[in-house]
């Protein structure tokens, strides 16, 4: 069958300031928002796919609560600002 592997977490951090709120990183480099107050089984609210490898860690800002970083194999630390539709604000790229 077919295998999704934006379901292959290989981090997840609850949100430090909304309970229903997570995160989870893929081993194909995509970062999902989960929102646990949605109709169950409904699946992630967002999917954020802008790094080419696995996403190893992310972490949410503990000062605003719309800013999520998250840093991958492919060299790169994105800064996500959730607030906005288009991808990440900025890239930190590893020399």
């Amino acid at each position: 069958g077919h295998v999704n592997l934006n379901y292959s977490s290989n981090d997840v951090r609850w949100h430090p300031q909304h309970v229903h709120r997570m995160a989870t990183s893929a081993t194909n480099g995509a970062v999902l928002l989960w929102n646990l107050e949605r109709r169950q089984g409904s699946g992630p609210e967002r999917v954020l796919s802008e790094h080419k490898r696995t996403v190893n860690r992310i972490c949410w800002s503990a000062d605003n609560a719309e800013l999520l970083l998250s840093g991958a194999q492919d060299g790169t630390i994105k800064l996500w600002d959730l607030r906005v539709p288009e991808a990440s604000r900025v890239t930190f790229v590893a020399n």
